[in-house]
């Protein structure tokens, strides 16, 4: 089986959110201080790992509430399946932190835009799982 494969299996790659989670904690701390702009300019990087821990990994639910509430689909149908979440979250969530986050060494504003609320994630996720 592929490395990416395995990863999108059972959604794996978000058991590896908490620790991500708490190691960019510690280096944010260890680079920034909270009174520096930069500070709450990358702050979104360690929220959004424990935000896609709870999502998808503990307590979980998110493509189980999809599937079943919203897409009113019965049990072992899918719509939204693990590779979707997978590619969903690794390349169009951490593709846009990582060109926002090195754009925001340039001009903090970007830092700003890393994370915004109904923005194109909802975009994405109204193409891609709704029927």
């Amino acid at each position: 089986m592929k490395i990416i494969e395995k990863l999108y299996e059972k959604q794996n790659w978000a058991k590896l959110a908490p620790w991500l989670g708490i190691i960019s904690t510690i280096f944010l701390f260890i680079f920034f201080r909270p009174d520096q702009a930069m500070f709450w300019a990358l702050v979104n990087i360690p929220l959004y790992l424990f935000h896609q821990t709870e999502e998808h990994f503990w307590p979980g639910g998110f493509k189980k509430y999809i599937n079943r509430v919203i897409n009113k689909l019965p049990e072992g149908e899918e719509i939204l399946t693990d590779q979707k979440v997978f590619w969903i979250n690794i390349i169009l969530v951490w593709i846009a932190f990582i060109i926002f986050g090195a754009l925001s060494f340039i001009n903090i504003g970007f830092g700003f835009h890393i994370r915004l609320p109904g923005g194109w994630e909802l975009l994405f996720s109204q193409l891609l799982f709704m029927p």
